[in-house]
């Protein structure tokens, strides 16, 4: 029987670092089944790559990446946007002119 071998993605342990909402770098397994907080990024990234094995040195970059991109689009849609201010059309329009008024002359 021929024994078939595994991925090697499918033995390794993704590790993703970031922030949590009070700021602390929080490191955590993908699929949640271990991880902590640290004081700093680089204790972060120290486990991370520990615990990604050899593939952390690859995971952690481009994991960084995303999140960046995740917490900048948000922290952007947070931020107020421009009010429009809509004129009705008829508002645009010149008045319609008065009609002249006759004076009528008495004999």
């Amino acid at each position: 029987m021929r024994k078939i071998d595994e991925p090697p993605s499918c033995g390794s342990n993704l590790v993703i670092i970031g922030r949590n909402s009070r700021g602390d770098w929080v490191a955590r397994e993908h699929h949640g089944l271990f991880g902590g907080l640290f004081v700093n990024r680089a204790q972060a990234m120290k486990y991370a790559l520990f615990e990604n094995g050899e593939h952390g040195q690859l995971a952690a970059p481009i994991v960084r990446d995303v999140l960046k991109a995740y917490f900048d689009k948000k922290a952007r849609l947070a931020q107020p946007q421009p009010q429009i201010a809509h004129i009705p059309t008829g508002l645009l329009q010149p008045p319609p002119p008065v009609p002249a008024t006759t004076a009528s002359v008495n004999p």
